[in-house]
């Protein structure tokens, strides 16, 4: 890794970490209080907004869950009045879980935060600078996609846990290697 692109790694390193101060101080204001979802069921809220409606095996493989997760999220959603569930039409044994009316006006608001916080965030850039950073930020995102597969069959991770075992106990503990794709250690 050349000087400049540690530097690079080391700036947006602190970005994410910035970004999770501003998630702090969200939590800190009773924004995830018993009357608002939280991260997982916020998952599950974001996806049916953009899929209309799922079933509880949809849920269970779009968010890679386990079934019985999958059935907790459902219901406490249901329970907040952010989700519903019906039966199905062509079958009645199978239930589609979608989003209430509240739970759209949640994903409206949740859209209007963001757009805020967005502004916020980006108010001392120009306009030509945003679209220069969009276009930097997509890049380097098609290239972390593309580059993945390669970086799950590189021992380089591997190597680094052999060395310092007790964080990769810690990461894997977190669902770390399942979550991101990573293969167990052999």
């Amino acid at each position: 890794m050349s000087a400049e692109s540690s530097k690079l790694f080391g700036l947006f390193a602190h970005l994410f970490h910035e970004t999770r101060h501003i998630t702090g101080d969200i939590k800190k204001n009773d924004f995830h209080s018993h009357h608002h979802p939280n991260p997982g069921q916020m998952r599950l809220v974001f996806l049916l907004a953009k899929k209309g409606q799922l079933t509880n095996s949809e849920i269970v493989t779009e968010l890679n869950i386990k079934p019985s997760s999958a059935s907790g999220l459902v219901n406490r959603l249901v329970e907040g009045g952010l989700v519903q569930r019906q039966a199905s039409p062509s079958d009645k044994r199978v239930m589609l879980i979608s989003l209430t009316d509240r739970g759209q006006r949640f994903i409206d608001s949740a859209h209007l935060l963001r757009d805020k916080m967005s502004e916020l965030v980006f108010v001392s850039l120009t306009d030509e600078e945003q679209a220069q950073l969009f276009q930097l930020l997509t890049k380097l995102s098609t290239s972390i996609e593309a580059n993945m597969p390669e970086w799950q069959k590189s021992t380089v991770l591997h190597d680094f846990f052999d060395n310092h075992e007790e964080f990769r106990e810690d990461l894997d503990h977190f669902g770390f290697f399942q979550t991101h794709g990573l293969p167990p250690q052999q």
